[in-house]
Formats: C-alpha cells, structure tokens, sequence
C-alpha cells in the first residue's frame, strides 16, 4: 500500500546517531539549548497532552520517551504518577535527573523496568529507527492494556510543503524545515493511515487521532505557530482529520494480544 509516510535517505546507521545524541543533541538539535526558554515554548503542548493522559488514566505508572529538559515529567509527577523516562542525551539525562526525575540514559532499551501503563512522547517517535524493535520492546515493558501516547509532527503538511517547493521534481531535495524536515534527527515522518498500519501489524490497536497543539517560541516563528494552530483549529472543525494544514498528531494506541505474545512465536511485523 502507499501509506504515503516520509522517509529520510539514507538513513542513520544507529552508531552515527547514539553519538549524534551523545555529545550534540543538546546544543545542535531542534530544541533550544537554554532549558529554561525550551520549557517556556512547549509549556502548552505539554500540559495539553499532560491533559490527555488524565483522560485515558489519571493515575498510573508512566514513561516517557525523551523528555528532553523534563517539563511534562514535572507536570506528571505534580499529579501524582509514578514517572520514569529515558533520554539519550547525557546532558538532558543529567539535567531531568537533577530535578528529581528518575531517568534512563539511552533509548528504550535502557529501561530495566516493566507493567507501564502507557508510554508518552512529544517529538520523538520521528526520531526512531528500527521501528520492529522498538514496538516489541513497548509490548514487553507495557502493562496488559497499555497505551502509546504520541504528539508528532506527520507526512500530510510535510507532503503539502515538499509539493510546493519542489514544484512537481520529486528527485529536488527537500531543505531543512523548521522541527519538520530535519535531518539527522528526523528518520520518518509518518501519515495518520501509515502510523495506524504499521501499529496495528505490531499488536497496537486505534483508539484516537488529533490534531497536536503547537509550541510558543519567541518571534517570527512563534506568530507562524500561532497562525498555524487557529487554522488548523478552524479547519478542523470543518474537515476534521482530513484538513491539510494539520502539522502535527496525537496518537493514541492500546496493546492488543497478538500471537507473538506467546513465547517463542513469531514477532509481528511493522513493514508498513
């Protein structure tokens, strides 16, 4: 099927990238490398998606994937969860970990414990690059019924620029798009129908799909963030998940038992 997802070539190998988010992630990323202003540009995405959570559990033993400075941690941790994250950036590691967050420094992987109640990311599921191996280490880790709760940037708006700029020549190279196209750290940019397949063939069902709200940075950029939200919000309205200019999702995905839940069965695959 065209699941019409975006894909960066050539892709990372994955030594190039753990050294990547190592020693650069925290000063040469998209995020800013003043804590302090990075937190004060997401505070309302984090608490809308800090909202979302409460709807699905209110309470319960949460990971997150990347806190980056740790702002949804704190958020979460105010509210009373149980909050562990893991973080590959030593710098953020040690930065959330000062604050009082019990962090994992690496990927997912590096998590030790199990029977979460969900997994959360804001801007990162992008990031990931074998995809078969994460989710079976999500399914590993999750409670019977855990959810995947991801805020991501996705393929339509990206789709929609890379048209316009390349003007019809698919072989033209897309330029670097502020926390969209953005190499190294972006490998793919899925489209709502890929991300929904590609779960779904790893033992994750739907639950909910929603427009994501957007950061508040300082300048020009934060009245394009602006603009852009209160479009989508109107277009929303009127085409739902179809308007074009949606920049970003939230997913909401629930464990579902598959035959490679048994041990010794075959691993489902996320060949989207």
């Amino acid at each position: 099927m065209d699941c019409r997802s975006i894909q960066l070539v050539p892709t990372p190998d994955k030594q190039t990238l753990e050294r990547a988010y190592e020693e650069d992630f925290a000063t040469k990323s998209l995020m800013d490398p003043d804590p302090e202003s990075d937190r004060a540009a997401i505070l309302a995405p984090s608490k809308v998606l800090k909202d979302k959570i409460d709807s699905y559990l209110s309470s319960g033993k949460v990971l997150e994937i990347g806190p980056g400075w740790g702002l949804l941690g704190e958020l979460l941790v105010a509210a009373s969860y149980e909050y562990h994250c893991v973080e590959p950036s030593r710098e953020m590691a040690n930065y959330c970990r000062d604050r009082g967050l019990t962090v994992f420094h690496g990927d997912i992987h590096a998590c030790d414990e199990r029977d979460y109640d969900a997994i959360v990311m804001r801007g990162v599921f992008e990031h990931v690059l074998d995809y078969d191996a994460w989710l079976q280490r999500a399914r590993r880790i999750l409670s019977h019924d855990g959810l995947i709760i991801s805020s991501q940037p996705t393929a339509p708006f990206a789709g929609l620029f890379a048209q316009l700029f390349r003007l019809g020549d698919r072989h033209r190279e897309l330029p670097q798009l502020h926390k969209i196209f953005a190499p190294l750290w972006h490998n793919v940019l899925f489209s709502p129908e890929g991300m929904t397949t590609m779960m779904h063939r790893a033992g994750f069902e739907l639950v909910e799909i929603t427009a994501s709200t957007q950061g508040r940075e300082r300048g020009l950029t934060g009245i394009m963030q602006w603009t852009l939200e209160n479009a989508t919000r109107i277009g929303t309205a009127f085409f739902g998940m179809k308007w074009p200019l949606i920049l970003s999702h939230v997913f909401v995905f629930k464990k579902r038992e598959i035959e490679s839940d048994v041990e010794g069965a075959p691993t489902a695959s996320s060949n989207y």
